[in-house]
């Protein structure tokens, strides 16, 4: 029997690799000290349990069939995704797509992938590589902290915007994106009983070969209210958009894939302590192939051949560590 397995490095940390079981939950039932992860609207959600007894050493593989999309389609299905904006009350909605990869990956070359990602983004990123039965094999290097702490004291960040270079000046598309999605956190931030409340700055930070803009939000919280809280920031506007009812039914019109854990959660849950990640920047592993799942936030200002490019500078966090490898 294939061992089912966890490898992940969180910022600054050493990477740590475990075999064992991902057990199903829900996510209100998740256990009160484990390391889970989840799919973009919280319905699916495993926890890991440790097993010292290793198996063979080989992946899970997914058989489900994703649908990849050319350019020409892409751009094609945002222009017609961008018209519904005025008619659905639609400030702004993440539009995202699969790439697809023609590589394949052994079990020796994924764990090579996951190491080199873990030197990549060693203080930037949380890291991970899972595998089991149910969900297949996904690796991915997320830098976007959804909530982080210990004790009483958290920090989360509102990230939007991309660009590939520091020099290009942002456009007032994206700063208006930023804020909408900093508007929106704090807004269910402020609805806790939180104290000593600090927010930065927008500032430009780079999270592996792109820039966002970014507001750190740090506050203190009894633990008792993280996981409701937890529930209400995800999915955030980054991932879904403003209003997120009316984003999340213009998504699901329009996008043709199932996003899996691509926007979902991961990470450590436990009393006194959280580290919890939004899922950006990860790939499936495929029988012949890898899936690269890419998004973009669209406004009625977007151009669509821009967020193409978007969505390719964003696929190189992945890809010029797999192109390693060939």
């Amino acid at each position: 029997m294939k061992a089912s397995i966890l490898y992940y490095q969180e910022p600054n940390s050493e990477a740590v690799y475990y075999t064992g079981e991902w057990q199903a939950a829900q996510f209100n039932n998740l256990p009160q000290d484990c390391f889970f992860i989840s799919n973009h609207d919280n319905s699916e959600a495993y926890y890991f349990q440790e097993n010292q007894q290793i198996d063979e050493d080989k992946l899970h593989l997914s058989t489900y069939k994703i649908p990849f999309i050319s350019q020409t389609e892409y751009l094609k299905i945002l222009s017609d995704f961008q018209s519904e904006f005025k008619s659905k009350a639609v400030e702004k909605a993440i539009f995202s797509r699969v790439k697809k990869v023609p590589e394949k990956l052994s079990f020796v070359d994924a764990v090579t992938l996951f190491n080199r990602l873990c030197e990549a983004y060693k203080s930037s990123a949380m890291v991970y590589l899972v595998s089991d039965p149910v969900f297949g094999t996904w690796i991915g290097a997320t830098p976007e902290v959804l909530l982080k702490g210990t004790s009483n004291h958290l920090e989360t960040m509102a990230l939007a915007g991309t660009k590939n270079t520091l020099e290009k000046p942002w456009s007032q598309k994206e700063f208006i994106e930023q804020g909408l999605v900093s508007d929106a956190m704090l807004a269910t931030i402020q609805s806790y009983p939180i104290q000593n409340l600090v927010v930065s700055n927008t500032l430009t930070v780079q999270k592996g070969p792109v820039f966002h803009l970014c507001n750190d939000i740090h506050f203190d919280l009894s633990p008792k209210f993280w996981r409701p809280l937890i529930q209400e920031l995800h999915p955030t506007p980054a991932i879904v958009g403003l209003p997120t009812l009316n984003a999340r039914k213009l998504i699901e019109q329009y996008e043709s894939h199932n996003r899996g854990f691509y926007t979902g959660l991961i990470g450590k849950l436990s009393q006194n302590e959280l580290s919890i990640y939004v899922n950006l920047r990860c790939l499936q592993v495929l029988e012949n192939s890898l899936a690269l799942y890419l998004g973009g936030g669209i406004t009625a200002d977007s151009v669509p051949e821009s967020e193409w490019q978007e969505t390719e500078d964003k696929a190189q966090t992945l890809l010029r560590l797999i192109n390693e490898h060939r």
